[in-house]
C-alpha cells in the first residue's frame, strides 16, 4: 500500500510541476482528476468496507505434515467498487509455544459470494489456536485500507503419527493392593484367571489357544483372559531436555507420537493405564481404558504446554514420589540418565524407550531395567512390536 501511495504522490508532483511549468488547461484537469479520484475511491472504500464479512471453516484435527485446508468464506454486499482484501493469520502451537504466520491477498469476483482455499502444514503437532491478526479491504486504487467484519480466532489439533504396535508385556504387572481384583463384565490379558471360552478366530494368538479342549472337541477353541482391575502401569512420556537441540522438534513429535501408539496397543488389550507427563512443575496424567478416554488423553497430550524452563522430569517424579502409586513404568523420552533411570528402576518395572534422531535401533539391559533405542526415521516403517 505504502508503495502505491508513493507513487501516486510522485506522479501528482510531477503533474503539479508540469502545470506550473506550462499553465496548461490540460494539465489543470488532469491534476483535478488526480485530488478527486482518490477521494472518491476513499469513499467507496469507507462505505463499503463494512459491509463485507469474511469466515473460516477448517476440520477440527489433522496428523502432522498433513495438509489442513481452511476454507475462506467472503461475503460482500457493499456493491461498490473496490479492491482486493488482505488476511494475515497467525497459528500459535500451544504445546511448543511456537507461532507461524501466512499472508494471502483475495482478489474480488464478480459473484456477492466467494471461496477461498488458505492451505496449512504443521511441522510439529499440538493443539492449534488460529486467529485474524489483520483483515483489511483495499480500495480500488489500493491507497487506503480498512478493517473487514470477521471470525476473530478457532482452534485445532494436530496429532502425531500414531502407528499400530503390538504390545508384549514381558512380565505381567503386580498390584499395589494385596490379592488379585477381577472385572466380571470385562475380558482383558490376565493369562492366570481365564474369563471365557470360545471358538478360534483368524488373528487370535497361539498362547491362548486352549489345546487340550480343543483336542477334545475336535475344535480350535481359544480361552478369554481375566481383566484385573487393580493394575498400576504408567506411560511417562519425558518432553523436557535440550531445548537447545536442532532435532529437539523432531524427537518430540516422535516422543508423543510413541507414547500415543504404545497407549493405543495397550488399549486394545484392554489394558487400563495411565499416560503422564510432568509440565510446569505439575504432574499431569490421563486414564485410558477405552477409546473415548484414548481420544480425551491425546487431546490432553496436545494441549499440555511444554515448560520454557528446562526442568528434570524424573527429579519431580521422584522427588515428589509419584512412582509409589505404580508398579509397571514405561518412560519414553529423548535424554538418558543412567543415575536417575537406574534410581527408578528401583522402585517398580521399568521400561525405557529412547527416541532419537539418527541411530541404529537397538536393545540394551540395564542393571533393573531395559532400554529400547529407537531412531525417529525408522519409526514410520520399522516399528511393529514393542517387548516392554
Amino acid at each position: 500500500m505504502w508503495k502505491r501511495r508513493i507513487m501516486y504522490v510522485v506522479i501528482f508532483l510531477a503533474m503539479l510541476g508540469l502545470y506550473i511549468a506550462t499553465n496548461k488547461r490540460q494539465v489543470f484537469i488532469i491534476l483535478l482528476f488526480l485530488v478527486i479520484i482518490p477521494l472518491w475511491s476513499g469513499a467507496m472504500l469507507l462505505m463499503g468496507a463494512r459491509k463485507i464479512r469474511i469466515d473460516c471453516e477448517l476440520q477440527d484435527a489433522c496428523v502432522i505434515y498433513q495438509r489442513i485446508g481452511m476454507n475462506i468464506k467472503v461475503v460482500d454486499n457493499s456493491h461498490m467498487l473496490l479492491g482486493r482484501s488482505y488476511l494475515q493469520v497467525e497459528y500459535e502451537n500451544m504445546l511448543f509455544h511456537q507461532t507461524d504466520r501466512q499472508n494471502m491477498y483475495l482478489q474480488r469476483g464478480k459473484t456477492q459470494t466467494l471461496y477461498y482455499e488458505l492451505p496449512y502444514i504443521s511441522e510439529n503437532c499440538g493443539k492449534i489456536h488460529m486467529s485474524f491478526s489483520k483483515v483489511v479491504c483495499f480500495d480500488l486504487l489500493g491507497l487506503f485500507a480498512r478493517k473487514c467484519e470477521h471470525i476473530s480466532e478457532q482452534e485445532f489439533t494436530v496429532f502425531p503419527q500414531i502407528r499400530e504396535v503390538q504390545v508384549n508385556m514381558k512380565r505381567l504387572p503386580e498390584a499395589l493392593s494385596d490379592g488379585y481384583q477381577y472385572m466380571e463384565s470385562r475380558k482383558g490379558q490376565d493369562v492366570t484367571e481365564v474369563f471365557d471360552i470360545r471358538d478360534y478366530r483368524p488373528g487370535d494368538t497361539p498362547r491362548s489357544i486352549h489345546w487340550k479342549l480343543s483336542s477334545k472337541l475336535d475344535n480350535l477353541v481359544v480361552r478369554e483372559f481375566s481383566f484385573p482391575s487393580n493394575y498400576d502401569t504408567l506411560i511417562l512420556y519425558d518432553t523436557m531436555f535440550d531445548k537447545e537441540n536442532p532435532s529437539y522438534h523432531e524427537v518430540v513429535n516422535g516422543i508423543l507420537g510413541m507414547t500415543a501408539s504404545i497407549s493405543r496397543g495397550l488399549m486394545n488389550q484392554n489394558h487400563i493405564h495411565q499416560v503422564g507427563c510432568v509440565s510446569q512443575e505439575d504432574y499431569v496424567s490421563s486414564t485410558v481404558d477405552d477409546n473415548p478416554s484414548y481420544m480425551q488423553m491425546l487431546t490432553n497430550m496436545m494441549s499440555t504446554r511444554i515448560a520454557e524452563e528446562k526442568e528434570d522430569t524424573l527429579d519431580i517424579f521422584m522427588n515428589r514420589e509419584i512412582y509409589q502409586y505404580f508398579t509397571k513404568v514405561v518412560l519414553v523420552t529423548g535424554m538418558f540418565g543412567e543415575a536417575k533411570i537406574q534410581r527408578l528402576g528401583n522402585y517398580v518395572d521399568l521400561s525405557v524407550i529412547m527416541i532419537v534422531k539418527a541411530q541404529e535401533d537397538h536393545v540394551e539391559k540395564g542393571t533393573n531395567y531395559d532400554v529400547i533405542t529407537l531412531s525417529v526415521d525408522s519409526m514410520i516403517g520399522k516399528v511393529r512390536m514393542l517387548d516392554i
